[in-house]
C-alpha cells in the first residue's frame, strides 16, 4: 500500500531530478553540516532543482538545518499549511 502511494505521487510529478556530479558536491557539503547521507541527498536533489520549501516531517533535520548555514528553506507540511492558509485568509482581506 505504502508502495502504491508512493508511485501515485510519482506519477504526479512535474520534474524528475537526476543524480549528477552537482547534486553529490552539494550533498557533501551537506554531510559536513551534520546531515545524514539521504536526507543531504535530497536536500541537494531539492535544491538542485530550485524548489520554493522542501517538506519533511524530520524534526531533526529541521533543527540541523536551522543550526547550519544551508539556504533551502524547510518546513514540515503544517507549518507550511497553516502559513498557505494565513496568507490566503490575509490575501482575501485585501481584495
Amino acid at each position: 500500500m505504502k508502495k502504491q502511494k508512493v508511485l501515485l505521487l510519482y506519477d504526479s510529478a512535474v520534474e524528475i531530478v537526476k543524480y549528477n556530479a552537482e547534486i553529490q558536491s552539494c550533498a557533501t557539503s551537506f554531510r559536513r553540516c551534520n546531515v545524514k547521507l539521504f536526507d543531504s541527498l535530497h536536500l541537494a536533489s531539492a535544491e538542485y532543482a530550485n524548489v520554493d520549501i522542501f517538506l519533511t516531517t524530520d524534526a531533526q533535520l529541521i533543527r540541523t538545518v536551522a543550526r547550519s548555514d544551508i539556504k533551502i528553506r524547510i518546513a514540515t507540511p503544517l507549518a507550511y499549511y497553516m502559513e498557505v492558509l494565513s496568507n490566503e485568509q490575509f490575501g482575501n482581506r485585501l481584495q
